[in-house]
């Protein structure tokens, strides 16, 4: 990274989805967690939503884990 951060071998990246109402209120969290992608690339995620409820937007957020 440009910052001169290393990732930890193992260390991985969880990624938060949230979901929102009309009222821009959470009506939806989950997590999943992926393996640190080589430098300067990207790596697929899923996360698996049961009982979807209805929204109107969504946010995902990545953090080092």
């Amino acid at each position: 990274m440009a910052d001169g951060f290393k990732p930890s071998d193992g260390q991985q990246i969880k990624i938060s989805l949230v979901l929102r109402n009309a009222q821009n209120a959470i009506i939806y969290g989950d997590i999943a967690f992926v393996d640190w992608p080589g430098n300067g690339r990207s790596t697929p995620f899923s996360i698996t939503v049961y009982d979807l409820p209805k929204y109107v937007s969504y946010d995902l957020y990545a953090q080092i884990w």
